[in-house]
């Protein structure tokens, strides 16, 4: 594959990236991992290394765009604060769990397969769930199933690279009873802290760089020039997102959540 063409198909896939992060909270990383996975396979990457390498690439522009959407959310009022940050800073725990995982006991394959399986079951709780919730910010936080909540977030997320929004959205939807547009805009808040200390971890971690994927500027699991040249345009489409979400239907927007999960969790297992 043609260099020029490599950064075509990042910029393109960055404008997704970032509408689907503004518009659903959900980070853009069931985007990213398989078009990262894919791009660095046809580089020659080892798969030995070539998932982790996609996703620590895309944590790291899932902490570019979740912060730029978080602040467009919270000026609708969509965000939780006290969720996002007991979420967030008790993730960051998990997500140090979740980069030993990946970069030592998991193979690809069925790194993938677990990928796959977890969306498959995270889409039939969204579709099935009939509750419509509704919560206040200044309701009383049970903090032990909160903080629990977000280590397993931040194990999930720093494995399979998608932010915790898939995540933790239909979690504050269904478990903590939050309304679907408060939980997009709250989940948008944790993910700021919990993908910075994931593609931190990605980042910090040593590997041997070697071949003609050199020019794509690995700093340990991160490609900086693909991070860069996605994460650019999702900051641009990401506020219009945010605002299209602000005023769609939130059963709409729940079902259309559901079913992306179906169809990327799908798609990972075959």
């Amino acid at each position: 594959m043609e260099i020029y063409l490599i950064y075509l198909f990042l910029l393109v896939v960055g404008c997704i990236v970032g509408f689907t992060t503004g518009a659903l909270g959900l980070g853009g990383g069931f985007i990213m991992v398989p078009t990262l996975i894919y791009i660095f396979q046809n580089l020659g990457i080892s798969d030995d290394y070539v998932v982790a390498m996609a996703v620590g690439t895309s944590l790291s522009v899932i902490f570019l765009t979740s912060l730029n959407s978080a602040y467009s959310h919270s000026k609708y009022g969509n965000i939780i604060w006290k969720y996002s940050l007991l979420l967030g800073f008790s993730g960051i725990l998990g997500t140090f769990a979740g980069v030993k995982i990946v970069t030592n006991y998991i193979s690809g394959d069925l790194h993938r397969i677990l990928f796959g399986i977890m969306l498959i079951i995270l889409s039939l709780n969204m579709a099935f769930n009939k509750t419509n919730p509704k919560i206040e910010s200044n309701q009383n936080v049970n903090y032990l199933p909160v903080l629990l909540c977000g280590f397993l977030i931040g194990v999930l997320s720093s494995m399979f690279g998608i932010g915790g929004g898939t995540i933790a959205i239909p979690i504050l939807t269904i478990f903590l009873k939050t309304p679907i547009k408060k939980s997009i805009g709250t989940s948008l808040g944790m993910m700021v802290i919990i993908s910075l200390s994931g593609f931190l971890g990605y980042l910090l971690s040593s590997v041997e760089i070697v071949g003609s994927y050199k020019y794509l500027n690995f700093i340990g699991y991160v490609s900086v020039s693909a991070a860069l040249s996605i994460g650019v345009m999702s900051l641009i489409f990401s506020r219009y997102g945010a605002k299209i979400s602000n005023n769609i239907n939130s059963g709409v927007l729940k079902k259309f959540f559901g079913i992306i999960l179906m169809f990327v969790g799908l798609t990972m297992i075959i």
